[in-house]
């Protein structure tokens, strides 16, 4: 089978310069949706998936264990950094490799290695009747070194509100098995994240830009985009708000299923698309947020 890569050896503050060297650049696609000089956009292919796992990893979910900044002696804490640098780092080295792995299954090969721009961008449209398992990662590179500065998810899903992978989805999931009605498609966003050393450059707000015109009237053939905020995070709800996303409160799973089911206490947000709002002022923001299948998470700036 293959080999499992190196855990990292200190906490994940910087990616690594493991080059992304098979980004499929998308010229156009880079050009018109307005990427900073010197970074590409493409589509993601399998050998990408260890640098994109690292920077997911990195931007959600950094550590297993944070000392309290107050509570400690000085002798204790000194005790205690190294054996928690530690746990920290086999934890973010194992979450990687799974989410590569996961990505792997998830994904599919044949959809990760597009080799062109229309592979890329128009045989997915056949997958805007699908609702569920679609899914296109983009990512923004270093276009001189190749090395990851930012990730985006795109993926057809049902048109129900729901957080993909969660207690509720799956529930659904099942009823839709047996229920004759199914909700419509629609165009989803997640797992938006740009690396610490790459932010405030608009690099976020191109991938969103990007992100459209995958899925709009010359790709996949949408007149929307999804996606969701935590349902608490004012910040990231403001900036979606500046960026043309609206909310859909009707959506807005139950308190007593976020209590006693787990559900994800989330806010689902709908974008028109055909409009400039991803332009709009303050649009370069969104390289200090991460958005995630859960929500959005606030990342260090």
């Amino acid at each position: 089978g293959s080999s499992r890569p190196p855990l990292p050896r200190t906490l994940p503050r910087a990616l690594p310069r493991a080059a992304v060297r098979a980004l499929l650049p998308l010229r156009q696609l880079t050009a018109d949706a307005g990427a900073p000089d010197g970074v590409v956009l493409g589509a993601v292919r399998a050998e990408d998936l260890g640098a994109v796992g690292r920077l997911l990893v990195c931007s959600f979910y950094p550590h297993l264990i944070t000392l309290a900044p107050v509570g400690f002696s000085r002798f204790e804490r000194a005790l205690l950094e190294t054996p928690v640098a530690w746990l920290n780092a086999t934890y973010a080295g194992y979450l990687a490799d799974s989410v590569r792995a996961f990505a792997e299954r998830r994904v599919g090969a044949e959809r990760l290695g597009a080799q062109s721009r229309s592979a890329a961008l128009i045989a997915p449209r056949s997958c805007k009747g699908t609702t569920r398992g679609s899914s296109v990662a983009l990512a923004a590179a270093d276009e001189a070194t190749g090395r990851l500065l930012a990730f985006v998810e795109l993926s057809v899903r049902p048109l129900d509100g729901r957080v993909p992978f969660d207690v509720l989805d799956d529930l659904d999931a099942l009823l839709r098995c047996v229920l004759p009605s199914q909700p419509p498609p629609c165009a989803y966003l997640c797992n938006l994240c740009v690396a610490p050393h790459a932010r405030r450059r608009g690099i976020g707000a191109a991938l969103v830009r990007a992100s459209e015109m995958v899925v709009g009237s010359g790709g996949w053939g949408h007149d929307a985009l999804y996606l969701h905020v935590g349902a608490h995070d004012a910040p990231t709800a403001r900036l979606y708000r500046a960026l043309g996303f609206e909310p859909l409160r009707e959506y807005n799973p139950k308190r007593w299923q976020v209590q006693w089911l787990g559900a994800a206490d989330v806010v689902f947000y709908r974008r028109w698309l055909g409009g400039s709002a991803a332009r709009a002022a303050g649009a370069d923001d969104l390289d200090g947020r991460g958005v995630g299948a859960s929500g959005a998470r606030e990342l260090d700036a």
